[in-house]
This record gives C-alpha cells, sequence and structure tokens, in this order.
C-alpha cells in the first residue's frame, strides 16, 4: 500500500464518487446494474439497487474491525494459522479518512 498510495487513493476517490453518483441518479444506475447483469427486468433492478446501493453499500467504505474479526474466527476454524493474525495489521483505513477529510461532498 506504501508504494501505491496515491494511485489506491485515486481508485478509493472514484468507489466513493460512483456511490454518490448511484444515489443521485437511481435511473443511470439501474441501467448500469442491468448491463453488467444482463436484465432489464424493472423488479430484479429494484431490488437489486435497493439492496446494494440503499440498504448494504456505506458511502465511504470503511473497514469494520468487528466484520473483519468474525471473517478471521471464521477462517480460524479450519485453519490454524488464522489464529495468529492480528486484526490491526490486515487493514489501514487511512486512505478512506483522508478522502473524507478532502471532500465536502464525502461528509
Amino acid at each position: 500500500m506504501r508504494a501505491k498510495r496515491e494511485e489506491l487513493k485515486k481508485v478509493l476517490r472514484a468507489t466513493v464518487a460512483a456511490y454518490d453518483l448511484a444515489l443521485r441518479d437511481p435511473v443511470f444506475a439501474k441501467k448500469t446494474i442491468g448491463k453488467y447483469t444482463r436484465t432489464d427486468d424493472g423488479e430484479t433492478l429494484d431490488a437489486t439497487y435497493k439492496e446494494n446501493v440503499k440498504d448494504y453499500a456505506l458511502r465511504i467504505p470503511y473497514v469494520s474491525p468487528a466484520g473483519l474479526k468474525s471473517i478471521v474466527d471464521f477462517r480460524a476454524e479450519g485453519a490454524a494459522e488464522v489464529k495468529k493474525l492480528t486484526l490491526e495489521k490486515m487493514y489501514d483505513n487511512s486512505l478512506l479518512q483522508e478522502i473524507e477529510k478532502e471532500s465536502p461532498a464525502a461528509k
């Protein structure tokens, strides 16, 4: 991450901008969902949009320590080496924090 910090920050900015666009323009978002899922069924597109944009996605996609812990705990059941992992070393939300501070739209 250190070597490509600015490149990664650009990708994360684009992710936040795409989410903002999806919220501002549901018609465009559903059209895009339809393109990549190869469906034009309105009910399916509405449900997919609601589930993935309105209900599930986070505007700033921070890694949740609690969510990550549940994944690690689950994986540790079948892999002893996973038990040795330190959660704090597995993720870094600093770029997202910078993006949130830089952009009034990201707040």
